[in-house]
């Protein structure tokens, strides 16, 4: 039997093969570090720490490009040994000779090489999952439930996929089904519930296999002829035809269809920790310091013409050239990716005029993407973004992650949605949820204002879903949500011209305060004779009877006051204004009252 491996001698019998490994939760299969798998890593010193802070932890690794590893998982559930060697068996192929590791369960995995565009399939067959890029498996040596995932072959060498396996595994990719007709799909029902399974089996299958509709009368009569007692068959044509002149392009989900993929992966389990476990989880890394994490979802929203899209094109050009965004310092530089659903005629012009503005900077790491209702809300698209992104990240930024994807705007991403509903918006939520934990990026939505501007169009799902949500407006960026941590200060920024087209570049408070002070004097006059006449008054009071409150003036004309100064403005814990006086610089400069 293998031994426990708990020293660094002993965890190099796997980081000497190229493999990226990472500590995992003691009984668990969980990553035990704060970005999952993606922290996987061959560096001994890291290797060496994680060691030192869990001596108890069980090891996993990375599937996939990153350890050059694919990994087929023979569950017992499922018989999954013996559904692949009689597999194997009927078509002469020997058993593969490859790295081969008993798991706490009986069941087995096989490891092999990579193979590019092989993606993880689970429930392949009764039994047989596969694990490649995104994925994960428990090293040999890691210990559930007071037994030890053993190594039974130590090949020196990884075999290759058999072809006929990788062959099986692109049929599965393109036709969202397996091969060859699983015994699932044909396994009748009892009486009473023939009628609606088989007209539901119609409609999936004439999803999953791309409108075959041979393959689907096939098995559809398969199934009918095994139910209890067996369906007519005429009947059961009619809900093959039934099914093909309906339109089902969107899917339907069959009600507990016995051959449904689950997610890929492993069964979502509990990841239960004690509390001395979770005080000891790192915090998140920013990518924005201050501004936005590793992997943050974020939204960023404002009215037409408040220079949101400049302001994330900013952003976006910071973040793959390592230069501070608005006085914050980036940690993450690398790759960034603009999707574009309003159309980009203009983007040539204000990339160009971003990079004048910023002498040096390079547009080598932005990329583009100049799309029509690329609709978010369906999962086949999702799909293909993450492949594309993927293929396109191997080849021009090989050894390099992606770090920002931001997607403008919200609304022309999700087409068949809408975004009124607290469902749909979950849906969405969900798909650049994939598309940050399958990239490793941050991935942010621009979005547009409702009638009232303060807060964003659509459900308020939204604000609770996202971990990071930015305001723009008045030429200024607020941030109004920052999951568990401070939100950070308002960025104020001017627009200045460049080439064609204009930049956002931030100025300070006070600069941003004394380019509106001279239009606004007045003004301040008027609600600081207010405020001392009126001690007390609400924040109401003020808007309704200076009539300030209909364009947002008071907000923006509170805030420049307060920053020269002439304010006193006090605010409740959760950053809301809870009272305003004047002050005595105020008062003394406009010359009220007998200061």
């Amino acid at each position: 039997m293998a031994k426990v491996a708990r020293t660094l001698d002993e965890l190099r019998q796997f980081t000497d093969r190229g493999w990226k490994i990472f500590p995992v939760v003691p009984n668990a299969k969980n990553p035990w570090t704060s970005n999952g798998y993606k922290a996987g890593t061959t560096d001994q010193s890291t290797i060496k720490r994680w060691l030192e802070e869990k001596p108890d932890a069980n090891w996993g690794v990375a599937t996939g490009e990153t350890s050059d590893l694919l990994v087929v998982d023979l569950d017992t559930n499922g018989n999954g040994e013996q559904t692949l060697r009689e597999w194997f068996a009927q078509r002469s192929m020997p058993w593969p000779n490859t790295y081969t590791v008993r798991t706490p369960s009986g069941g087995m995995h096989l490891y092999f090489h990579h193979v590019d565009g092989l993606r993880s399939a689970a429930k392949l067959m009764p039994g047989v999952d596969v694990r490649t890029t995104g994925g994960l498996v428990v090293l040999p040596g890691s210990i559930i439930d007071g037994r030890t995932y053993v190594a039974l072959s130590d090949a020196e060498r990884l075999a290759h996929v058999p072809a006929l396996l990788a062959d099986a595994l692109r049929s599965r990719a393109q036709s969202d089904s397996i091969w060859e007709t699983p015994s699932d799909w044909t396994a009748g029902v009892s009486d009473g519930r023939r009628d609606d399974y088989l007209f539901r089996l119609a409609c999936d299958l004439r999803r999953r296999l791309k409108d075959d509709r041979a393959l689907v009368t096939q098995i559809v009569l398969q199934a009918a002829a095994n139910c209890d007692p067996p369906f007519p068959e005429p009947d059961a044509l009619r809900k093959v035809q039934s099914a093909f002149e309906q339109d089902h392009s969107d899917g339907f989900e069959l009600s507990r269809a016995p051959f449904q993929a689950e997610q890929e992966g492993e069964v979502p389990r509990l990841n239960l920790r004690s509390a001395g476990e979770v005080r000891t989880v790192e915090p998140p890394a920013y990518m924005i310091d201050g501004v936005l994490p590793v992997g943050a979802l974020f939204q960023v929203f404002g009215q037409t013409g408040s220079y949101k899209s400049f302001v994330m094109l900013d952003m976006l050009g910071c973040v793959a050239n390592d230069i501070p965004w608005m006085g914050h310092r980036i940690n993450e530089p690398g790759p960034v990716a603009f999707i574009l659903g309003e159309g980009g005629y203009d983007a040539g012009v204000r990339l160009d005029a971003w990079l004048k503005a910023h002498p040096g900077a390079s547009d080598e790491h932005m990329v583009y993407s100049i799309e029509e209702q690329l609709d978010l809300m369906r999962g086949s698209v999702v799909d293909a973004i993450i492949e594309d992104l993927e293929a396109y990240r191997a080849d021009r930024f090989p050894g390099k992650g992606w770090r920002l994807i931001v997607f403008d705007t919200q609304a022309d991403h999700m087409p068949s949605g809408d975004e009124d509903r607290s469902k749909d918006f979950t849906v969405l939520k969900r798909a650049i949820q994939r598309i940050a934990h399958e990239t490793g990026a941050a991935v942010g939505l621009v979005h547009h204002t409702g009638w009232d501007d303060s807060r964003e169009r659509g459900s308020s799902r939204q604000r609770q879903a996202l971990d990071v949500v930015m305001q723009v407006k008045s030429q200024r960026i607020t941030n109004v949500k920052q999951k568990g941590a401070a939100l950070f200060d308002p960025i104020d920024f001017a627009t200045e011209g460049f080439g064609d087209s204009i930049v956002v570049q931030r100025v300070s408070p006070i600069v941003a305060a004394s380019d509106t002070l001279d239009a606004d004097i007045e003004q301040g006059r008027r609600v600081l004779t207010y405020l001392h006449d009126h001690p007390g008054a609400s924040q109401n009071a003020v808007q309704s009877d200076l009539k300030l409150g209909r364009t947002g003036t008071w907000p923006r004309l509170r805030d420049l006051l307060d920053k020269l100064g002439y304010l006193d403005v006090t605010k409740t814990g959760d950053g809301r204004v809870r009272e305003v006086r004047p002050s005595v610089r105020g008062l003394a400069f406009y010359g009220i009252g007998d200061v």
